[in-house]
């Protein structure tokens, strides 16, 4: 009686045979037995049988490639989801831009084992991730060439491959260490079909098993490090927004029918001196909002700490207390500026925001530009000087948080401006992490009022809605500071 072999294996080989990049030859037994659902030794015991029926099969049918698909994405996830890392969905994006490369785009046939493949497609995953960290990708995005996913990238890939995918400038970018990278059509479409695939076929495939990595966090961590974003919101966010929630995505909440992700620390600063810096800073505002989040900001928050720190006046400072003080005169200056020179508000708001942080450029194309720069500069020194002379325990860690290469002679006590325009940009360093000290002193203040508060720049972003008067009395009472809380949704 004449041998049959599996009817799935059958169909694998069927599509082998009529694809030139992937004969029967180039595909290694783990990897067949992957795809057809047969163990390795039964291949192994049929080998002479499965030759014989790949050179005398018949064509392909479209069922056959359905399942060829089918089962080579789950075969890659099912491998991805080995992995003990907590951001398993991490794993399983890759696994599927892996997949895509290697058998959709037919740019992996250098490699054979599906785990390499794995392993290329998460790097170029998060290479993607880091370029679109920048609001602004037409520019490139500046990607350290010792970066991991640079290192696995170009290990065993050829320039071409990588080139494909990438768009890197010729010279290097920031002391030498890293090249502008921008994607190219073919890495849009693969994040594109990645992404869609996750959300078309990962849930039905192996959602169950990978809710079972909410377990990794307790409920009182997740209270304090994790939230959970509604799936059918995600699916509708820009592409940006998606891949970062996916790299951050730690399980599901069966019960809400959403993602838990992880809102941890992002930066190399110390989050309890400063800002915090998680998922929430790579999202949109209106996109925080489309996940069901209110926005309670600080106003003005430089000049509210600032002016209030060392205790100025209106005659010290006209400018700049009317602008965190009085919402209609900082909405008249800014709307005054961005008319005079025909922009938009929003970049005349980016643009006193560098002045009140030490930046200079752009400062003579208008004159109110130049008298808030340097009403800010002076409001600058006095801070540092009061710091230094009250303080010597912030200014230390706001040095240290800075990373500047600063002499040690610095007379920090003095109000007289900088001799030049490098020490005015490292002294505004430090005195950027002396007042977002601050900063976080008041967000802290105000996730007493909203428990399930997430932490983003000068906000807090919260589902409970609350009065901002009782937050802006709770700010008062644990911080002394007098500000004002808008809210927005």
């Amino acid at each position: 009686m004449n041998k049959i072999l599996n009817p799935n294996l059958q169909k694998v080989i069927r599509v082998l045979k009529d694809d030139p990049d992937n004969a029967l030859s180039s595909i290694t037994n783990k990897q067949l037995s992957d795809i057809s659902g047969v163990s390795t030794k039964y291949l192994q015991r049929n080998k002479e049988l499965i030759e014989a029926y790949y050179n005398n099969s018949t064509p392909s049918s479209e069922e056959d490639y359905t399942f060829v698909y089918d089962r080579s994405i789950v075969a890659y996830i099912e491998l991805a989801k080995q992995s003990d890392s907590k951001f398993i969905y991490r794993k399983v994006l890759g696994a599927i831009v892996g997949y895509l490369l290697k058998w959709e785009h037919k740019q992996l046939s250098h490699i054979q084992k599906n785990t390499k493949a794995i392993e290329v497609g998460k790097a170029v995953m998060e290479l993607m991730c880091l370029i679109y960290s920048r609001k602004d990708t037409t520019q490139g995005t500046p990607i350290h060439s010792q970066s991991k996913a640079v290192k696995t990238l170009f290990r065993g890939n050829k320039i071409a491959f990588i080139d494909k995918l990438f768009k890197r400038s010729d010279g290097y970018y920031a002391g030498n260490t890293a090249k502008k990278w921008k994607l190219t059509p073919l890495s849009i479409d693969i994040l594109h079909q990645s992404i869609d695939i996750f959300f078309t076929m990962f849930f039905d495939i192996c959602l169950t098993n990978c809710s079972t990595y909410s377990s990794i966090c307790n409920q009182h961590e997740r209270t304090l490090h994790t939230t959970v974003l509604s799936v059918s919101v995600v699916k509708d966010l820009s592409i940006s927004s998606i891949l970062h929630i996916l790299h951050l995505t730690i399980g599901f909440d069966s019960t809400h029918n959403g993602l838990i992700v992880s809102l941890e620390h992002t930066s190399s600063t110390d989050e309890a001196l400063g800002r915090a810096y998680n998922l929430f800073c790579r999202i949109r505002g209106i996109e925080r909002t489309q996940l069901g989040f209110i926005n309670y900001d600080i106003s003005s928050a430089l000049q509210t700490i600032c002016l209030q720190l060392i205790g100025a006046t209106k005659e010290d400072c006209p400018i700049l207390m009317s602008y965190a003080t009085d919402k209609g005169s900082k909405t008249t200056l800014r709307n005054t500026i961005a008319n005079d020179l025909g922009i938009a508000v929003s970049d005349v708001k980016a643009k006193l925001t560098a002045f009140a942080n030490g930046g200079v450029s752009g400062i003579d194309k208008h004159p109110m530009y130049r008298e808030f720069q340097e009403e800010s500069d002076r409001l600058r020194r006095a801070v540092l000087s009061h710091t230094a002379k009250h303080n010597s325990w912030l200014l230390e860690k706001a040095i240290a948080q800075s990373k500047r290469q600063l002499p040690e002679d610095i007379d920090w006590y003095s109000l007289d401006k900088e001799d030049n325009q490098t020490m005015t940009r490292n002294k505004s360093s430090v005195f950027f992490f002396v007042w977002t000290y601050y900063e976080r002193l008041i967000r802290k203040a105000m996730l007493q009022c909203l428990p399930d508060g997430i932490e983003v720049h000068d906000a807090v972003y919260s589902k409970t809605v609350v009065d901002t008067k009782d937050i802006e009395q709770m700010v008062f009472d644990k911080t002394n500071f007098r500000v004002i809380i808008e809210r927005s949704n």
